[in-house]
Protein backbone atom coordinates (compact mmCIF):
# COMPACT_ATOMS: atom_id res chain seq x y z
CA UNK A 1 0.00 0.00 0.00
CA UNK A 2 1.50 3.24 -1.07
CA UNK A 3 0.32 6.56 0.82
CA UNK A 4 0.69 9.90 -1.12
CA UNK A 5 0.22 13.49 0.50
CA UNK A 6 -0.94 16.76 -1.02
CA UNK A 7 1.20 19.68 -0.18
CA UNK A 8 0.13 23.05 -0.61
CA UNK A 9 1.79 26.60 0.48
CA UNK A 10 -0.79 26.83 3.28
CA UNK A 11 -0.58 23.21 4.73
CA UNK A 12 1.15 22.32 7.72
CA UNK A 13 2.05 18.50 6.49
CA UNK A 14 5.09 17.57 9.11
CA UNK A 15 2.92 16.42 11.76
CA UNK A 16 0.46 14.70 9.22
CA UNK A 17 3.40 13.11 7.62
CA UNK A 18 4.83 11.72 10.93
CA UNK A 19 1.69 10.16 11.89
CA UNK A 20 1.09 8.18 9.23
CA UNK A 21 4.73 7.09 8.54
CA UNK A 22 4.50 6.00 12.40
CA UNK A 23 1.50 4.15 11.83
CA UNK A 24 2.14 2.38 8.71
CA UNK A 25 5.62 2.15 9.22
CA UNK A 26 6.81 3.74 5.62
CA UNK A 27 7.31 7.48 4.00
CA UNK A 28 4.86 8.57 2.43
CA UNK A 29 4.71 9.92 -0.97
CA UNK A 30 5.09 13.99 -1.36
CA UNK A 31 2.48 14.34 -4.70
CA UNK A 32 4.44 17.04 -6.25
CA UNK A 33 5.72 14.60 -9.20
CA UNK A 34 1.99 13.84 -10.96
CA UNK A 35 2.90 10.50 -12.40
CA UNK A 36 3.56 8.90 -9.23
CA UNK A 37 -0.14 7.64 -8.14
CA UNK A 38 -0.32 6.01 -4.93
CA UNK A 39 -2.75 3.71 -3.61
CA UNK A 40 -4.27 6.19 -0.56
CA UNK A 41 -4.20 10.03 -1.09
CA UNK A 42 -4.06 12.57 2.15
CA UNK A 43 -5.51 16.27 1.92
CA UNK A 44 -4.16 17.53 5.17
CA UNK A 45 -5.87 20.30 6.45
CA UNK A 46 -5.28 24.17 7.04
CA UNK A 47 -5.66 26.80 4.88
CA UNK A 48 -8.60 28.51 3.14
CA UNK A 49 -10.77 26.89 1.21
CA UNK A 50 -10.81 29.12 -2.06
CA UNK A 51 -6.82 30.08 -2.24
CA UNK A 52 -5.98 26.51 -1.65
CA UNK A 53 -8.86 25.20 -4.31
CA UNK A 54 -7.23 27.76 -6.95
CA UNK A 55 -3.54 26.14 -6.19
CA UNK A 56 -4.57 22.57 -6.79
CA UNK A 57 -6.38 23.40 -9.84
CA UNK A 58 -3.41 25.13 -11.29
CA UNK A 59 -1.07 22.53 -10.07
CA UNK A 60 -2.83 19.93 -12.08
CA UNK A 61 -3.56 18.17 -8.96
CA UNK A 62 -7.58 18.75 -8.84
CA UNK A 63 -7.34 16.56 -12.39
CA UNK A 64 -5.08 14.34 -11.16
CA UNK A 65 -7.90 13.62 -7.85
CA UNK A 66 -10.80 13.84 -10.48
CA UNK A 67 -9.43 11.38 -12.66
CA UNK A 68 -7.44 9.17 -10.27
CA UNK A 69 -9.15 5.40 -9.34
CA UNK A 70 -7.01 5.86 -5.99
CA UNK A 71 -7.95 3.03 -3.48
CA UNK A 72 -9.25 5.56 -1.05
CA UNK A 73 -8.98 9.83 -0.52
CA UNK A 74 -8.45 10.68 3.16
CA UNK A 75 -9.49 14.19 4.09
CA UNK A 76 -8.78 16.06 7.18
CA UNK A 77 -10.37 19.30 8.06
CA UNK A 78 -9.98 21.96 5.23
CA UNK A 79 -8.67 18.19 3.56
CA UNK A 80 -12.73 16.93 4.07
CA UNK A 81 -13.98 20.28 3.17
CA UNK A 82 -12.87 19.71 -0.22
CA UNK A 83 -14.24 16.64 -0.75
CA UNK A 84 -17.60 18.18 -0.65
CA UNK A 85 -20.12 19.63 -3.35
CA UNK A 86 -19.25 23.60 -2.27
CA UNK A 87 -18.00 25.75 0.66
CA UNK A 88 -18.91 29.72 1.74
CA UNK A 89 -15.57 30.28 2.98
CA UNK A 90 -15.66 33.33 0.63
CA UNK A 91 -17.18 36.71 0.35
CA UNK A 92 -17.99 36.28 -3.06
CA UNK A 93 -20.91 33.40 -2.74
CA UNK A 94 -19.77 29.51 -2.86
CA UNK A 95 -16.77 27.96 -4.08
CA UNK A 96 -16.75 24.04 -6.08
CA UNK A 97 -15.10 21.63 -4.19
CA UNK A 98 -14.32 18.11 -5.93
CA UNK A 99 -17.83 17.16 -5.51
CA UNK A 100 -17.60 13.74 -4.42
CA UNK A 101 -20.09 14.60 -1.49
CA UNK A 102 -22.97 16.33 -2.21
CA UNK A 103 -22.80 18.43 1.23
CA UNK A 104 -21.94 22.28 1.65
CA UNK A 105 -19.38 23.80 3.78
CA UNK A 106 -20.49 26.52 5.85
CA UNK A 107 -19.47 28.72 8.91
CA UNK A 108 -20.14 27.20 12.18
CA UNK A 109 -21.02 30.96 13.60
CA UNK A 110 -24.03 30.36 11.14
CA UNK A 111 -27.91 28.98 12.49
CA UNK A 112 -27.75 31.16 15.53
CA UNK A 113 -24.00 29.38 16.55
CA UNK A 114 -22.41 32.53 18.26
CA UNK A 115 -18.43 30.63 18.22
CA UNK A 116 -16.92 31.66 15.09
CA UNK A 117 -13.45 29.89 15.65
CA UNK A 118 -13.72 25.99 17.29
CA UNK A 119 -10.83 24.69 18.72
CA UNK A 120 -9.41 22.63 20.82
CA UNK A 121 -10.57 19.47 22.36
CA UNK A 122 -14.43 18.02 21.59
CA UNK A 123 -16.27 14.76 22.16
CA UNK A 124 -16.88 12.61 18.90
CA UNK A 125 -19.52 10.03 18.66
CA UNK A 126 -19.55 7.14 16.36
CA UNK A 127 -23.30 6.30 15.46
CA UNK A 128 -22.65 2.84 14.42
CA UNK A 129 -22.17 -0.13 17.20
CA UNK A 130 -18.83 -1.60 15.31
CA UNK A 131 -17.46 1.79 15.65
CA UNK A 132 -18.78 2.96 18.86
CA UNK A 133 -14.85 1.89 20.65
CA UNK A 134 -13.79 5.01 18.58
CA UNK A 135 -15.63 7.64 19.88
CA UNK A 136 -13.62 10.04 21.94
CA UNK A 137 -12.55 13.10 22.45
CA UNK A 138 -10.62 14.40 19.17
CA UNK A 139 -8.57 17.97 18.50
CA UNK A 140 -10.38 20.32 16.50
CA UNK A 141 -9.40 24.08 14.99
CA UNK A 142 -11.63 25.32 12.53
CA UNK A 143 -14.29 27.86 11.71
CA UNK A 144 -16.21 25.96 9.33
CA UNK A 145 -18.24 22.38 9.07
CA UNK A 146 -20.54 20.89 7.66
CA UNK A 147 -23.81 20.53 9.35
CA UNK A 148 -25.02 16.65 10.51
CA UNK A 149 -28.11 15.36 8.60
CA UNK A 150 -27.84 11.74 9.35
CA UNK A 151 -27.05 10.33 6.05
CA UNK A 152 -25.76 6.97 5.51
CA UNK A 153 -22.26 8.73 4.84
CA UNK A 154 -21.89 10.56 7.94
CA UNK A 155 -20.05 7.76 11.03
CA UNK A 156 -19.86 10.28 13.17
CA UNK A 157 -20.85 13.78 15.17
CA UNK A 158 -20.16 16.25 17.07
CA UNK A 159 -21.53 19.27 18.79
CA UNK A 160 -21.22 22.94 19.26
CA UNK A 161 -23.56 24.99 21.40
CA UNK A 162 -26.49 21.92 20.85
CA UNK A 163 -26.26 21.62 17.03
CA UNK A 164 -24.74 18.93 15.79
CA UNK A 165 -22.02 18.41 12.73
CA UNK A 166 -20.41 15.86 11.06
CA UNK A 167 -16.93 14.51 12.00
CA UNK A 168 -16.41 11.65 9.49
CA UNK A 169 -17.47 10.80 6.59
CA UNK A 170 -17.36 7.95 4.07
CA UNK A 171 -18.75 8.13 0.79
CA UNK A 172 -17.57 5.63 -1.97
CA UNK A 173 -13.82 5.45 0.31
CA UNK A 174 -14.03 9.45 0.24
CA UNK A 175 -13.29 9.59 3.85
CA UNK A 176 -13.50 12.61 5.58
CA UNK A 177 -12.48 13.92 9.53
CA UNK A 178 -13.33 17.28 10.56
CA UNK A 179 -10.69 17.27 13.37
CA UNK A 180 -7.27 16.66 13.20
CA UNK A 181 -5.67 13.03 14.08
CA UNK A 182 -2.35 13.78 13.64
CA UNK A 183 -3.19 16.79 17.09
CA UNK A 184 -5.36 13.89 18.82
CA UNK A 185 -2.71 11.13 20.35
CA UNK A 186 -3.41 7.93 20.90
CA UNK A 187 -6.99 7.81 19.55
CA UNK A 188 -6.54 9.87 16.36
CA UNK A 189 -3.99 6.88 15.75
CA UNK A 190 -6.58 4.24 16.14
CA UNK A 191 -8.70 5.87 13.85
CA UNK A 192 -6.22 6.20 11.13
CA UNK A 193 -4.92 2.65 11.24
CA UNK A 194 -9.08 1.61 11.30
CA UNK A 195 -10.44 3.46 8.58
CA UNK A 196 -7.03 3.16 6.24
CA UNK A 197 -5.53 -0.02 7.49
Amino acid sequence: MRIGIVTYSSSNTANVKRLFEKVFNQRLIDIQDLSIKPDILVLPGVGNFKFVKNELDKKGITKLILESNFEKIFGICLGMHLLQKDSNESLKGSIKGFNFGNKSVISIASNSIQKRVHTGWNYVKFIHQEMSFLSGYYYFSHSFGILWTGEKDELAFYEINEKKFVAVSNLNNKIGVQFHPELSGRKGRELIKILLG
